[in-house]
This record gives structure tokens, C-alpha cells and sequence, in this order.
């Protein structure tokens, strides 16, 4: 039997979604047993969009970092009345 065939397969990924499901949360609670799945659906979306807006922020300040012009000659403001 190989590695890759479709139970092993179905068997890894149903293993690897109760380890990121109870990675999210724990669900202990057997009234809310039903729901477990959709609640770790909307955790992984909720976690996806932090974790996006983050890596732009982060990609936006390391596109930023040196972009100030330091050879640019500032003039200096005459003293007087500014109206």
C-alpha cells in the first residue's frame, strides 16, 4: 500500500484538521459538539486576516525603510510676519 493512497490521505487530513481545530480552541463542550467545525472555520478566517494585514504592514515598512531624500538642501524661512 502506498503513502499517498486516498485513506491514508483522507486519514492525515481529517488528523491534521482536529490538530488545528483544537489548536484554535479547545471544544470540550459536548452541547456545542455539532458547531465545532464552523466555529474553527470562522477562527481560521478571522486568523487569515490578521495574519495578512500583518504581512502587509510589515512588507510596507521594509518597502519604506531608507525612503527619506537626506540630500535634499532645506532652505531656511526668513524671519517675519506670516499671514
Amino acid at each position: 500500500m502506498s503513502i499517498f493512497c486516498r485513506k491514508c490521505w483522507s486519514r492525515r487530513l481529517g488528523e491534521m484538521w482536529r490538530i488545528w481545530k483544537y489548536s484554535l480552541g479547545a471544544f470540550s463542550d459536548e452541547k456545542t459538539k455539532e458547531y465545532d467545525n464552523i466555529v474553527c472555520v470562522v477562527r481560521t478566517c478571522i486568523f487569515v486576516s490578521i495574519l495578512s494585514t500583518n504581512t502587509m504592514i510589515i512588507a510596507g515598512n521594509i518597502r519604506h525603510w531608507n525612503d527619506v531624500d537626506y540630500t535634499t538642501q532645506y532652505k531656511e524661512m526668513p524671519r517675519g510676519d506670516y499671514r
